[in-house]
């Protein structure tokens, strides 16, 4: 982009990394940490780092403002009120905020708020911007017409993800909603009816909401339900005579592909547990009943979105294509259908089941859990509900927070749904969420049951620092471009070994077959042969690593916030470009491992105990 009239003070945004032809211009780098002030480079990503709190904090406050907001005499929160004292906002992706994979333009739109700070710090007459993502391109027109400043844009070639998915987004959503409701209806309704018999008649107290996916192989080779959420809290309930129900979300995987199946492991396992163990799934519920009052909720968020549009686009200011998609998709798509499917099960299931005294399910903040809080306290279970967090608590994992003005909200209406209790697994976690404003009465201790593998990892005697381990997740591809680019930079000594995802895994070609190896070995089995450790910044294997002693290097996605549970640790180092990684493995040969603590790990689950025994209600 060459820029004509010199005498300008112009901003250059730089989205994607291209060149550009400017000498008289300040070039914002949008996702590079590179900058160089004294060449008038900067880097937005490094911006938001230094103030991450503050941003972090307005975007919580600017959904909360939202909802506020009123409409026809009515709080957003209360217009769409679609049972008694719950409204279907919680339920939306809007309140979901999972920037990690449903919703990417969260990172867009906080940082749109940091730019928009920047544009006032720094007055520009001009900005000029090159990227194909035309929603962020449209609210950065929003924002500079706001500002009074003139905005310029060139257009480029969309990438063939893209362009699927723009024609993705011009089938009608409202059919696509409809096509797959009935494609779910018919995968699934094999389920109907399974186990719900011994549902209905349990003599249980005690309730478990988790997914049915991911389960062990020895598990459904010897019809014995085991969980890698729920790791050793079966057996724990065995051990202390605690009857059980559990309440499972089907997901088709590699195991149980398909209902057909999933409905035979079930009937095995309530065979075999003879009602100490009671099985259901939440499909086990679907009737012609739950159809036909799901299509009239339908109904009603179809109404409700159009007159909320127009409202929410204007309330919502310049930030609107930002959130578009996810209020369409929450309010006409498919995303609606499944949460309102939802809502109608756990309103089916739980009026079904005796009175329950006490309630667990894996928390992350999904829509489905809001309805399913709002159907345990209707179907009047005990006020003994305990959300449970199975992994990390991550800083930019937005799921976990809220405005600080959302927990002291009215008690009664349409306020924030939440669980009686949170049970906590480590101090890092327990600081955060107090942090974030989270009622501290409400956080309990438990044992980190997805962790307690590590008492058992067996550490080799001689370990040598040259060998890198390399946990691979999401982003394994970025993690090889950055292990290839740094392949001339570091000694000749060092070599990796790579664990990849099984659902995603990679192949090496020759010249990375000269350095590299991959592993298919179990992490309690990696991890006690290498110190130190490479990762990306989103995998919670890196928090493994750590409260093991290793060294942990992990990887900056600047494009997207740092989704790292192990964010400003200093004993954590984070690297972005190959110059930053080579310094580090050039440097790593005499690190010693040291002690750390992180999660509640005591191996004879004391915490748990006391959870399960004691009435923390009374």
């Amino acid at each position: 982009m060459s820029l004509k009239n010199k005498k300008e003070n112009i901003l250059i945004i730089s989205i994607e990394e291209l060149n550009f032809e400017c000498k008289d211009c300040h070039i914002l780098n949008w996702s590079s940490y590179f900058y160089e002030k004294n060449k008038n480079i900067y880097s937005l990503p490094h911006f938001i780092d230094q103030n991450k709190g503050f941003y972090k904090s307005k975007y919580l406050e600017f959904l909360f403002n939202l909802g506020e907001t009123k409409l026809d005499e009515k709080s957003l929160v209360d217009f769409l009120e679609i049972r008694p004292n719950l409204s279907y906002w919680w339920m939306t992706l809007l309140n979901e905020k999972c920037n990690a994979i449903k919703s990417p333009q969260i990172d867009n739109a906080i940082k749109l708020l940091a730019f928009e700070n920047w544009l006032n710090s720094n007055k520009y007459s001009k900005i000029c911007v090159k990227s194909s993502d035309t929603e962020l391109t449209e609210t950065l027109r929003n924002l500079s017409y706001k500002l009074n400043i003139k905005f310029e844009i060139e257009k480029i070639e969309r990438s063939l993800g893209n362009k699927k998915k723009n024609i993705n987004n011009k089938f009608p959503t409202l059919l696509h909603a409809l096509s797959w409701f009935v494609l779910r209806l018919a995968k699934r309704w094999s389920l109907k009816g399974a186990g719900v018999k011994q549902w209905k008649t349990t003599t249980a107290k005690t309730t478990i909401v988790s997914y049915f996916f991911n389960l062990p192989l020895e598990s459904i080779k010897d019809d014995i339900f085991r969980s890698t959420h729920w790791a050793e809290l079966p057996v724990e309930l065995s051990r202390q005579n605690i009857k059980s129900n559990w309440l499972h979300l089907f997901n088709p995987d590699r195991t149980l592909p398909n209902a057909r199946l999933a409905k035979k492991t079930l009937i095995k396992f309530n065979n075999k547990e003879k009602g100490n163990q009671v099985h259901v799934t939440l499909d086990s519920f679907l009737s012609f009943k739950v159809i036909i009052n799901v299509l009239i909720d339908w109904v009603f968020l179809i109404n409700s979105y159009k007159k909320i549009k127009n409202h929410l686009h204007k309330q919502s200011d310049y930030l609107w294509p930002m959130i578009r998609s996810d209020f369409k998709s929450s309010m006409l798509g498919s995303v609606a259908i499944e949460n309102l499917l939802h809502l109608n099960l756990f309103q089916e299931a739980l009026t079904s089941l005796p009175k329950q005294k006490k309630g667990f399910y894996l928390q992350e903040n999904q829509g489905w859990e809001y309805g399913f809080i709002s159907s345990w306290y209707f179907s009047k279970h005990s006020r003994y509900l305990t959300g449970i967090p199975h992994s990390t608590i991550r800083y930019w994992d937005l799921r976990y927070f809220f405005d600080k003005r959302s927990y002291n909200a009215k008690v009664f209406g349409c306020s924030l749904p939440l669980p009686d209790y949170i049970g906590i697994n480590g101090e890092k976690g327990k600081d955060m969420l107090i942090s974030g404003g989270y009622p501290k009465e409400k956080i309990l201790e438990v044992e980190a049951l997805r962790y307690q593998y590590l008492n058992q990892v067996k550490t080799h005697s001689k370990i040598n620092n040259h060998e890198i381990l390399v946990l691979g997740g999401k982003n394994i591809d970025k993690q090889m471009k950055l292990l290839n680019a740094v392949n001339h930079l570091i000694e000749k000594s060092i070599n990796f070994v790579i664990k990849a995802d099984p659902w995603n895994p990679i192949i090496l070609n020759e010249l990375e077959k000269h350095r590299m190896k991959l592993t298919t070995e179990s992490m309690s089995e990696v991890l006690g042969k290498y110190n130190i450790v490479f990762t990306d910044d989103i995998t919670s294997a890196a928090v493994d690593a750590y409260c093991l002693g290793k060294k942990v290097i992990s990887m900056i996605d600047p494009s997207v916030l740092n989704l790292s549970p192990l964010l400003d640790n200093k004993e954590v180092v984070f690297v972005n470009s190959a110059e930053q990684l080579g310094e580090v493995l050039n440097n790593i040969s005499g690190f010693q491992m040291v002690n750390r603590d992180f999660f509640y790990l005591d191996p004879n689950l004391s915490r748990w105990a006391k959870l399960l025994n004691e009435d923390y209600s009374s």
